[in-house]
């Protein structure tokens, strides 16, 4: 399992991150269904799901693991957030989440994994809860010197639903089925990361490497799977 280091990057790159985002400094396939009602992000320099910044020329650009609308549901109040890391120079990256009017909820500096692969960002308790019926936008900025501030920001939609009933415990692994419930009800955020912890149980179980993949592609995200970074991801508990 991989931890958070609190390395203290120079106070320049972290104002150059807060520039570059735009914020105020302070047996069965689990296929994707996407939401109907959260569109494409269609304004003119948004972010994308990938990013090249800190990668070298023809290296694969940092990808979040979200599905091509750039947009996902989920009813945890403090989702985990999955993000492909390439080789990279970059020796952390910069992690923040803002609400509807782009107010800093969270922000933090999380270690990257040391190999190329996917990892998990889990917010901690202390940052502040999703509010039912409203949507997210949250970050993630490779830290090296310099930063190109003409690269695309990685950045994503997160909108967490009402949910009556008892929630899924995100901490208890979930059956092949309950993920498949959760996929086609668009819960992307709570499905993709039940899947991939239920993956990294079983390391030597080739359906569940299927089904991780066949996940992946139903979210468009074929470039990782070609790439064999598909392997479930190493954990991140976010804690700054």
């Amino acid at each position: 399992m991989r931890h958070l280091f609190t390395p203290r990057p120079q106070v320049a790159l972290l104002a150059a991150c807060s520039a570059i985002i735009g914020i105020a400094v302070p047996a069965r396939s689990v296929t994707f269904q996407p939401p109907g009602d959260l569109a494409p992000d269609e304004t003119e320099g948004a972010a994308s799901r990938e990013s090249q910044q800190c990668a070298s020329q023809g290296d694969r650009a940092l990808t979040l693991i979200v599905p091509d609308s750039n947009n996902g549901y989920t009813v945890q109040a403090r989702p985990t957030f999955l993000a492909y890391v390439p080789p990279t120079a970059a020796n952390g990256a910069f992690f923040s989440i803002q609400d509807e009017s782009g107010n800093q909820l969270y922000e933090t500096v999380v270690s990257l994994p040391e190999e190329p692969g996917i990892t998990a960002i889990r917010l901690p308790d202390r940052a502040p809860a999703l509010e039912p019926g409203r949507t997210y936008r949250w970050f993630v900025v490779p830290l090296c010197a310099p930063l190109d501030p003409s690269a695309p920001t990685a950045g994503a939609s997160v909108r967490r639903l009402p949910y009556r009933g008892q929630l899924p415990d995100a901490r208890e692994p979930l059956t092949l089925e309950e993920i498949e419930r959760l996929a086609a009800s668009g819960l992307w955020y709570d499905a993709a990361f039940a899947l991939s912890e239920l993956a990294r149980s079983r390391p030597n179980d080739p359906q569940m490497q299927a089904e991780w993949e066949e996940m992946l592609n139903s979210a468009g995200l074929e470039d990782i799977i070609r790439g064999r970074a598909a392997s479930s991801p190493d954990r991140q508990q976010v804690s700054q």
